[in-house]
């Protein structure tokens, strides 16, 4: 059951990963843009919500240490997926799932800095292929020109996916490690509502009609099948912690949804990449095996 709950786990990622890349495809109008995030954070709350329905008393009784904890990690929540959004807005579905999930780096140094956990001569060394991978994907061929857009908020998700992870770990480490459910629902309401005030305080308008009633539709359908994925997705990864080998979960779930957004850019969104940059994309899924495994 927990494998089939893993590879759930692996299609809710993906289809994270292919919704923000349609949205930032879609949407050049930033005012929606924030709207649209604010209907998924919502709409991942409540799933959330509907998962504590018989512990309702946890997200009131919440320490004010999860509830603060919880408006920090609800920023950069928002502040990853729009950067994320805006790098897929730019350049490939792959290629910024793949720096996106570099963010797990950012833990790693955390924890060997602040809490005395030992880095492996494996991890150095996937490292040092990881940095190759960069080079291959970001350095330009002779007569193309690299999206520094593209690339700075590529950097910028990956940063802000490290901070939600290194918030997540001080909370783990603390003595309210049990209420994170609870935090949880708090992080994606406020990701919400910062949302929504980003919405009404960015000019520029949301006026302009759908061409039709069955589009307007098929985009509320749309955010909400988001939302219940990012939902699902961060009670699944709950779930499974733990419970399924390590060197089963994290390539099945990391590599496995960089794949399969790569196939989706490819067929979905017809996006083409040079040798080059398969071969960067190749070897830095190999790069993040070795970093997480060993």
């Amino acid at each position: 059951m927990n494998y089939l709950l893993l590879l759930l786990s692996t299609l809710a990622a993906a289809a994270k990963g292919i919704m923000c890349k349609k949205i930032g495809s879609d949407t050049e109008n930033k005012k929606r843009m924030f709207l649209y995030n604010g209907v998924i954070f919502f709409t991942a709350s409540l799933v959330i919500l509907i998962s504590l329905s018989s512990r309702l008393g946890e997200i009131a009784g919440l320490s004010r240490y999860s509830f603060l904890l919880a408006l920090a990690f609800a920023f950069f929540l928002l502040f990853t997926q729009t950067t994320e959004i805006l790098a897929m807005n730019f350049g490939s579905v792959s290629l910024t799932m793949l720096i996106y999930s570099c963010g797990f780096l950012i833990p790693i140094f955390y924890g060997s800095i602040f809490l005395s956990e030992s880095i492996s001569a494996f991890q150095i060394t996937g490292l040092g292929i990881l940095i190759v991978s960069m080079v291959l994907i970001i350095s330009p061929k002779k007569g193309e020109k690299i999206s520094f857009p593209w690339l700075i908020f590529s950097a910028l998700a990956m940063l802000g996916s490290g901070t939600n992870a290194v918030i997540q770990k001080i909370h783990q480490a603390s003595e309210y490690k049990t209420e994170l459910m609870p935090f949880l629902f708090w992080a994606l309401f406020f990701s919400s509502i910062f949302s929504f005030i980003a919405c009404f305080l960015t000019r520029g308008g949301t006026s302009e009609r759908e061409s039709a009633k069955s589009s307007a539709l098929a985009t509320v359908i749309f955010l909400l099948l988001g939302g219940v994925c990012v939902g699902v997705l961060n009670i699944l990864n709950l779930h499974l912690a733990g419970k399924i080998p390590a060197v089963v979960q994290f390539p099945t779930y990391s590599i496995g949804s960089i794949i399969i957004t790569g196939l989706a850019g490819k067929f979905i969104f017809r996006e083409t990449l040079s040798t080059k940059k398969l071969v960067g994309f190749g070897i830095g899924c190999i790069a993040i095996t070795i970093i997480a495994l060993l």
